[in-house]
């Protein structure tokens, strides 16, 4: 996909994501859109593990792995506001969400618009091959989402 379809699609996700998250409205709900951010994260992570085992040189290097992967992070980064836009927290339902992710909605779409961004650009590098570009990218993007671990994981 050439990197003006990436930056009308995140355009769109973004444009669509900055809407204010509403309450589940039941318990079904409310434990279904946690199950899809832990699967959504779960999915994330995997393909993250993955870019690391060859940065690391765990595995060797193969172009096309590499991009399969930066492509499925990318894909999911576009997928994890929209999840996070069911407040849950009404529900006494165990999960990994501190509840005050809700009173700081902006902050949530800011950080979601980061690692969209730095996976693009991680996307990009892999792209073109590009290993150093790939490995200062993919730090960045494993930042960007400790940070928001950081601030709205319970602990």
């Amino acid at each position: 996909m050439n990197n003006l379809k990436k930056a009308i699609i995140c355009f769109f996700i973004i444009g669509s994501s900055s809407a204010i998250a509403k309450p589940a409205e039941s318990l079904i709900d409310a434990q279904n859109a946690i199950k899809s951010r832990q699967a959504v994260h779960l999915l994330m992570y995997n393909s993250m593990m993955k870019i690391k085992e060859i940065i690391n040189n765990k595995k060797p290097y193969n172009a096309s792995d590499m991009k399969f992967n930066a492509q499925n992070l990318y894909n999911l980064t576009l997928m994890v506001e929209p999840y996070f836009m069911i407040d849950t927290s009404g529900f006494k339902i165990e999960n990994h969400t501190n509840n005050n992710l809700w009173l700081n909605e902006k902050d949530i779409t800011n950080k979601s618009i980061d690692v969209i961004r730095l996976s693009q650009s991680l996307l990009s590098a892999a792209e073109v091959g590009d290993k150093p570009q790939i490995a200062s990218t993919f730090s960045e993007t494993f930042k960007a989402c400790k940070a928001c671990h950081y601030d709205y994981k319970i602990k």
